[in-house]
This record gives C-alpha cells, sequence and structure tokens, in this order.
C-alpha cells in the first residue's frame, strides 16, 4: 500500500430488541428492497457514538426511546459484509456493531413503523428464517445467531 493510500470503512450500529423471549426486527419499506428482514441501526457519522447511533436509529425507525425505557445493552455481535454483498464503486469496507437490547418482560412495548419499516416481525424460536427475503445475506446469519440465543 502507498502512501497515498487508505482503508475506508463505514460502519452501522444494530439494534436487536429482545422482549418476553422473542426478538424484533422489522420489513423494509424502501421500493428496492420492499419486505426484506432488518433490524433497527444506521450509519454512524463522524464524530457519533456508536450507543448515540442506536439511540436515535431506534427512535427513528420503531419510536422507542431507550433513555426512557429499563433495558440491558450488550454487545451481541459483528459483521464485515463481503463487498458481493452490495454494489458500491469503491472498496470501502462496511462493518456492522450489533447490539443486545434486552428489555424486561414487565415493560409493554409501544413500537411505531416510522422511518424505512413497513411492518414488524417478532421472531422466536419456530419462526423459519428462510421464509424471507434479505436485503444483505449475511444478516441473516446475525439473525439466526439472535434466534439460537432464545433457547439460553
Amino acid at each position: 500500500m502507498d502512501s497515498g493510500e487508505h482503508q475506508l470503512f463505514h460502519i452501522t450500529c444494530k439494534g436487536l430488541v429482545f422482549h418476553r423471549g422473542r426478538f424484533l426486527l422489522h420489513r423494509a419499506s424502501d421500493k428496492d428492497f420492499f419486505g426484506a428482514l432488518e433490524c433497527p441501526g444506521g450509519r454512524v457519522d463522524r464524530g457519533e457514538l456508536i450507543e448515540d447511533v442506536l439511540k436515535r436509529e431506534l427512535r427513528e425507525e420503531t419510536g422507542l426511546d431507550l433513555d426512557t425505557i429499563s433495558h440491558a445493552l450488550e454487545l451481541f455481535a459483528l459483521n464485515q459484509r463481503s463487498e458481493k454483498e452490495y454494489d458500491w464503486d469503491d472498496k470501502t469496507q462496511i462493518v456492522e456493531v450489533y447490539y443486545k437490547i434486552t428489555v424486561p418482560d414487565a415493560i409493554n412495548l409501544e413500537l411505531k413503523t416510522l422511518e424505512e419499516v413497513a411492518k414488524f416481525e417478532w421472531i422466536d424460536t419456530d419462526t423459519n428464517l428462510d421464509d424471507f427475503p434479505y436485503r444483505v445475506p449475511s444478516r441473516k446469519t446475525i439473525y439466526r445467531k439472535a434466534q439460537e440465543s432464545l433457547g439460553h
């Protein structure tokens, strides 16, 4: 690598909300990927803290405000997407940071389908993840790992 080259990264933060023995995903409303299974999340902008992105995206996509809801937060998974999974012209590497957000069962979650959301899907141990389309195939591996964790 010569001194003029550098590796570019695009980092996104995703939130898997676990509640009452299941976790929350949604169907994308984007016309190009309508119905694809996603979880709330988005890009980390310059100077933005990852957990602030998580809070912002949950508010924007589900109406959940982590500052007002009792929850436990832990790093769940990292996914470095292959450039074959997207059609960007440059060689930017995409790294997705997934958090597990566990909300106590006693709390009633009030969700709102907001930006980028067509419909919510609660995933439990019986959900067949092969029945859904995916915008990014490697995300299904993350969702499967989340589903497997429900049994523990």
